[in-house]
């Protein structure tokens, strides 16, 4: 089991960082070769990591978004992500967590 501070050092060192639907976990983000990657992160360590966005600068840092759903005709499970290209250009990246 992770203490406190693995917590935070993994946390911080994240490029981004929002917590998973069902609340037992927390989902990070990173850059890597251009490729923006989620990875699922519960205290038994990470889970499975998803590409979510291509074309990400190098070492960037993402806002990641995750509201609740107010709206009916809104798709529950997308999620939004802001990240900066390679060529210096603020983009949101939309994705569906579940699939």
């Amino acid at each position: 089991m992770p203490t406190v501070l693995d917590l935070l050092v993994r946390n911080f060192t994240a490029a981004g960082q929002a917590p998973a639907e069902d609340g037992k976990a927390t989902y990070l983000l990173s850059e890597k070769n251009g490729e923006l990657l989620r990875r699922r992160w519960t205290d038994q360590g990470p889970g499975a990591q998803k590409s979510i966005a291509d074309d990400a600068k190098k070492d960037t840092t993402a806002v990641y978004l995750a509201w609740p759903c107010q709206d009916a005709e809104a798709d529950p499970s997308e999620r939004e992500v802001s990240i900066v290209t390679q060529q210096n250009i603020r983009v949101s990246v939309y994705y569906r967590y579940c699939c």
